[in-house]
Formats: C-alpha cells, structure tokens, sequence
C-alpha cells in the first residue's frame, strides 16, 4: 500500500516539522527543551525518509532501520533527561541507551561480520527483535516518570505521557505482530504515520503546560518501582501469541514485510 505510507508519513514529516519550528523559537534555553527539539527534529527526518521508502527501492532497508533506531535513541534522551533530573529510573534509562545503541551498532556492523564469515541476523529481524524491547522499556520508563510525580506534576506531564505512550504502544504491537508472523504487515507499518502525527498536538500541549521541562519539584519523595506495565504488557503478549498460534493452527497467513 505505497499510497497509504507516503501519506501518513509524510503528513506526520510535515506535522513534526511545523512542531520542531515552534518549539525551537519558543526555547527558553534549557537543556531539556534541546532534547526535545532535537527529538520532534529527528522524528521529522524518520518520517520523511520513510515517506520516500513508500517509492520502492526509493531508500536502502539498512538506511531505512538506521533511522528507526536513532528515533528511538532521541526520544529516549527526552525521557532520561527528565528521570535524570528527578533521580529516578537510573538503571532503566541506561538499559534503554543499551538497547538502541546495541542495535544501531549490529546494524552497521553487519557488512563487517558478514565479509568475516559469521552468521548474523536480517536487518529486518534485529530491527523486529530490538524494537520490541526498545517499546516495552520506553513504556516502563514513562510509567515511573508518572507514577513517581506529585499531582501537579501528573497534570503538567499527562499530554506528554500520553503522546508519548501512543508511540510506544503502537510500536509494541507492529513488532509483537512482526514476531508472530516472521516478518512486519505493511499496513501496520505504514498506519505507524498516522499514529505518530496524534503525538503533534499533544506535545504542543505538553510544552505550552510545562515550559521548564523539569521535574525536579514534582518528585514524590517515596519513589517506588511499580510493575504495572510489566503486568499489562505480558498479557497482551500472551493474547497475541495465542491468536498467532490459532492463525497458523487453521492455516491463515498475512503478506508480511520480510
């Protein structure tokens, strides 16, 4: 469906860039209002290249998952910046750096490896494998950002959370699909614009709410690991393994991006 990806792309490139032009001549020069920026820019050139993959053959696979890693890498700066300057979340937002530079590095290095002679994954599978972990680590870590804020934090940061979340949510069930099904649905992976431009409007909610981008008073001063997300999340994926198993079971298959 090339149609379907270049326009949701590509009005997420342009949402995202309207938004990057408003937050950066409205920034009151903290260091968390540059990773935010930087985040609503890198997420404007993802969509955009994904709008020309839509052409096929238009951008190399390899360029094409680059870049879905170094999306990740860029809002996970947001996030940690901000459990940063709460003191939380410490080991998590470390584990997320791990897990989006590690596949960034697998991704480069794979011509290497293989002209070495060793086994190495497809691109594709590393991106499937390492974006769902990369999703259920960014969803973890906005839950101890909110759980572990005061009410007024919650209040300045929900749009945030939200638009944030969606993402994260959204990505989690591409790859959990894509790990079901050996391969990722083009439709899910091209409806991933459309998706993505909801968070547009939240995130300028979120900066008009919270300027500061700080969350150093609105701390809870008992900060507690809470595993909600944990909970949540493998249940979905126990739903999902099971209607993959009955899928297979009765013969269905989907056309998958392979």
């Amino acid at each position: 469906m090339p149609a379907l990806g270049l326009i949701s792309y590509g009005a997420a490139a342009v949402g995202f860039l309207l938004l990057t032009l408003l937050l950066a001549t409205s920034w009151e020069g903290r260091a968390q209002g540059v990773r935010l920026v930087g985040a609503c820019a890198v997420t404007t050139l993802w969509a955009a290249l994904l709008a020309l993959s839509s052409q096929r053959g238009a951008v190399p696979v390899p360029t094409l998952l680059l870049a879905e890693f170094l999306r990740y890498g860029a809002w996970f700066f947001v996030l940690t910046g901000l459990a940063r300057s709460a003191g939380i979340a410490v080991v998590l937002g470390r584990l997320v750096h791990v897990a989006w530079l590690g596949g960034a590095l697998v991704l480069l290095g794979t011509p290497l490896l293989e002209r070495a002679g060793w086994r190495v994954p497809e691109p594709v599978a590393v991106l499937a494998n390492a974006g769902l972990a990369m999703a259920l680590l960014g969803l973890i870590l906005l839950e101890q950002l909110f759980r572990n804020a005061r009410a007024e934090g919650r209040d300045a940061l929900k749009f945030f959370v939200i638009a944030v979340g969606v993402m994260f949510a959204y990505d989690l069930f591409v790859y959990s699909q894509a790990q079901l099904l050996s391969g990722i649905e083009p439709a899910s992976w091209d409806a991933r614009g459309l998706v993505v431009l909801l968070m547009v409007p939240l995130l300028a909610l979120a900066a008009r709410r919270n300027p500061l981008w700080s969350l150093n008073v609105f701390v809870s001063r008992h900060v507690v690991f809470y595993t909600t997300s944990f909970m949540v999340i493998g249940l979905y994926l126990l739903l999902m393994a099971g209607g993959g198993y009955l899928i297979r079971l009765y013969g269905g298959a989907w056309c998958c991006w392979r």
